[in-house]
């Protein structure tokens, strides 16, 4: 034979992987693909023929099938060359989230200028997966690590500003958010974000100026149109609120505008038709869950309460709600909080409890403890510090109350966990699963500690008084008055007046005080912060006079009369009409007719008091 015509095995792979590179870089992926298996099919170690088939594998999405030709590449890699193979199985392990093997992989190439924008790269996917896994505390410290190795990514910064959102701490992402914006003003992601963190810190106008220039960027931009509604919804501008659910409905949205159009309903008191535009929205759009939460509302306020409180359990899939209204629910417990089970479920169990939204709701939904403590082995409950004695003093034996400070728990040593706002769906399905008598216990030595401090009670009516409650983003505007409005109560000398209302609000009063004959009684508000002395306080008084706020709460959890103010349309706890409140029997309610118009309601309660002292 003569073996001049013949060739060696390595140049025939040689010539196979030019040919397949010339095809490669002519972007003819397809025809290359098959001739680098073919070449690595004679020779599996060709380093050259492993990257490049591992590359293909990577841009088309399948980074596993890529691993073992790019990991062989790196190790193969003849010396002398410029190291590249080694990036792209950083690469590929980064894209198939084994973040363990690909920060190995960096680490090991620090040296190479390159390995810095990897580890960049490799912090951002990680803290992206952890994120995805409520794991925020640990998303976070992978993020900071990123932005040591680049302080002005406009990425990382954006993802920190989110990261901040859902870990309640709106303060906190405004500075990244910023940052980003300074230098790329059309960056939708972070100018939707930057308006949120906004409206949760109460600053609606930038927060509306925002959302308005998100949607100049992406008029398509779901995110900006729903949050913009909240905002206008929120400051009652419903007419303004109904025109952007017209503009969704020409777009072809017609989920998102029955969604817009129901919660400007719902804002109005029309309940019933923003139900059936909640229905609408979710029959054009199932996944819109914005709709669900917000139709628990109208549902609960029309009383309908076994299905409001199937949809209230949509809350934790709502960012807004999450954003604002966790309390000391971390979202990394998110995934853990039980929404299905029932009052038998929970026979002989160890439960935790945990708080969720505003003092008032925590008041309201505590009702609840007793009925779960019948049932349940073991209660804890963690709840905001101001109201952990009232707490502690007023639950059966088998339920233990933390503050968050205290509460080193760990979710083994229970069976279920809830968020207290759930156990409505647990005990309060129909009209007489509510409480008829109350169920805190203010302390008995504090109860007489206030009464020294009041002094002997005379012929005048006790009178307690409130007058401002919520935030500008739970429409604390139409829900607040002034001292001056309520001059038809307080000029009555027949009432000896006592301020409850939260706040420093020192200078606010002794204004008003100056020159009266018959001045509001101030006490120190460190005095009264916490839930335990407020309660002792208003139980030594005849009777409560506020709008609605979590004094409300209190009082009717101590059976302490309580005549409340309510705007035309209040929140959905207190029913859409009459005098009296479910959840409490002392609570006598006392409603707008007409928006804004406070007069007939002071003059009301003005009329009540009189009766009692004459």
């Amino acid at each position: 034979m003569d073996n001049s015509t013949q060739t060696s095995p390595s140049r025939d792979v040689e010539a196979l992987v030019e040919a397949a590179v010339e095809h490669h870089r002519a972007g003819r992926v397809e025809q290359a693909e098959p001739i680098y298996r073919q070449a690595l099919a004679v020779d599996p170690t060709h380093w050259r023929a492993s990257h490049n088939l591992g590359t293909i594998l990577l841009r088309r999405g399948e980074a596993e099938a890529a691993l073992p030709w790019l990991a062989a590449a790196a190790a193969s890699e003849p010396e002398g060359t410029s190291p590249q193979a080694w990036l792209a199985h950083a690469q590929a392990l980064i894209a198939a989230q084994r973040f363990e093997e690909a920060e190995a992989v960096v680490t090991a190439r620090s040296a190479d200028p390159r390995a810095l924008m990897a580890e960049k790269r490799l912090r951002q996917a990680w803290g992206a997966r952890l994120n995805r896994e409520h794991k925020l505390p640990e998303a976070k410290a992978q993020l900071e690590r990123a932005l040591s190795l680049d302080p002005e990514d406009p990425d990382t910064n954006t993802d920190l500003g989110y990261l901040h959102l859902q870990m309640t701490d709106a303060a906190g992402a405004i500075p990244f958010l910023r940052k980003v914006l300074a230098r790329t003003p059309d960056a939708l992601a972070a100018v939707v974000n930057l308006a949120s963190a906004l409206r949760v810190q109460g600053q609606l106008e930038e927060a509306e100026r925002l959302y308005r220039r998100a949607l100049e960027i992406d008029p398509q931009s779901e995110a900006a149109v729903i949050n913009l509604s909240v905002v206008l919804t929120a400051a009652g501008r419903t007419d303004e609120a109904l025109t952007l659910a017209e503009h969704a409905f020409a777009q072809g949205k017609t989920g998102l505008g029955h969604l817009i159009r129901a919660d400007a309903l719902s804002h109005s008191g029309r309940d019933e038709e923003a139900i059936t535009a909640y229905n609408a929205a979710l029959a054009a759009r199932p996944d819109l869950v914005r709709a669900r939460y917000r139709r628990a509302f109208s549902r609960l306020k029309l009383g309908d309460f076994r299905r409001g409180w199937e949809d209230y359990e949509y809350r934790w899939l709502n960012p807004n709600f999450v954003s604002e209204s966790a309390a000391v629910v971390l979202p990394q417990l998110i995934p853990h909080l039980e929404t299905r089970l029932t009052g038998a479920d929970l026979a002989g169990k160890r439960v935790l409890v945990v708080g969720e939204q505003g003092i008032g709701d925590q008041v309201m939904f505590a009702s609840c403890i007793p009925d779960l403590a019948r049932q349940a082995d073991r209660v804890v409950l963690v709840c905001v510090s101001r109201l952990a004695r009232l707490f502690r003093g007023s639950f059966p034996a088998n339920v233990e109350v933390l503050e968050p400070r205290e509460a080193k728990l760990s979710l083994s040593d229970f069976d279920h966990v809830f968020a207290i706002g759930s156990l409505g769906r647990l005990y309060r399905n129909e009209p007489e699963d509510f409480p008829s008598t109350p169920y805190l216990k203010p302390n008995p030595a504090r109860v007489a500690e206030w009464a020294e401090r009041l002094g002997p009670k005379t012929k005048r009516l006790r009178v307690g008084v409130s007058w401002r409650g919520g935030t500008k983003t739970t429409r604390g505007q139409q829900r607040s008055l002034t001292l001056a409005n309520l001059e038809p109560v307080l000029g009555l000398s027949d009432c000896e007046f006592v301020n409850l209302q939260y706040g420093d609000v020192a200078d606010e009063v002794e204004a008003f005080n100056e020159g009266r004959l018959n001045p509001i009684r101030l006490f120190p508000k460190a005095d009264m912060d916490d839930f335990d002395d407020l309660a002792a306080l208003v139980s030594n008084l005849d009777v409560v006079v506020s709008v609605q706020t979590a004094l409300v709460h209190l009082c009717g959890a101590i059976g302490q009369e309580c005549l409340t103010m309510l705007p035309r349309d209040p929140e959905w706890r207190y029913a859409p009409g009459g005098a009296a409140m479910y959840w409490y029997r002392s609570v006598r309610l006392l409603r707008q007719i007409n928006d804004g118009e406070w007069e007939p309601v002071i003059n009301a309660i003005a009329d009540d008091l009189r009766a009692r002292v004459a």
